[in-house]
């Protein structure tokens, strides 16, 4: 069986680090709501991957999270008069009955964030100690691009890692936003040695 690898960005025959096990971590949904198709599809798509790998006689440990912090979970909370933790747990439960729904099998494990807070400080902090992550003034973490990684020969110019901050659209006329597409509809900026510079 042949999977593409994001890293080397070729087609490659899948050998598990493991003889017999693969490892499959699949990022699950931010629970401040029922779940919608594009939830789903990933659900599915990668429960048939599962069952297939099972079916070729691998033993699988399949990990997807619950994401139960963030600023969505925080407003419905508020909007309800009831702690995060509440609107979280129930969207879990709600989660579930629908991924059961689906005949989609459970996770080996499904962590929640919450609970993993430290680990990912942690990881995060090895990451930039390694120089694959850096902070900037107002603490934000800024993850390097795979390209920059696995060909950091490639655009050698830049050193670090090019990324796009989006702006806020505007409500515009159809004829106002077609002229608009032929312009750049984002600041794209060029990190050198942790200083951002307009590109």
């Amino acid at each position: 069986m042949k999977i593409f690898n994001t890293l080397t960005r070729q087609k490659e025959e899948f050998v598990p680090l493991e003889e017999g096990k693969v490892k499959m971590y699949v990022c699950g949904p931010t629970v401040y709501n029922l779940i919608h198709i594009g939830n789903a599809r990933p659900m599915i798509i990668f429960d048939t991957v599962r069952r297939y790998l099972e079916y070729k006689g691998y033993e699988v440990n399949y990990v997807s999270n619950f994401t139960d912090v963030d600023d969505k979970i925080i407003k419905k909370a508020i909007e309800e008069g009831v702690s995060a933790e509440e609107i979280s747990q129930r969207y879990i439960e709600e989660c579930k009955k629908d991924m059961a729904g689906m005949n989609v099998k459970p996770a080996t494990t499904h962590p929640q964030a919450t609970q993993e807070i430290d680990g990912m400080i942690s990881m995060i902090q090895t990451l930039v100690d390694k120089g694959y992550a850096y902070a900037v003034a107002d603490g934000t973490v800024y993850f390097l691009s795979l390209i920059h990684i696995s060909e950091p020969t490639r655009q050698a110019e830049i050193s670090y890692a090019v990324f796009c901050l989006k702006k806020k659209k505007k409500k515009n006329s159809i004829q106002q936003n077609k002229k608009k597409k032929k312009k750049k509809t984002s600041d794209v900026y060029t990190v050198r040695t942790n200083k951002i510079i307009n590109k």
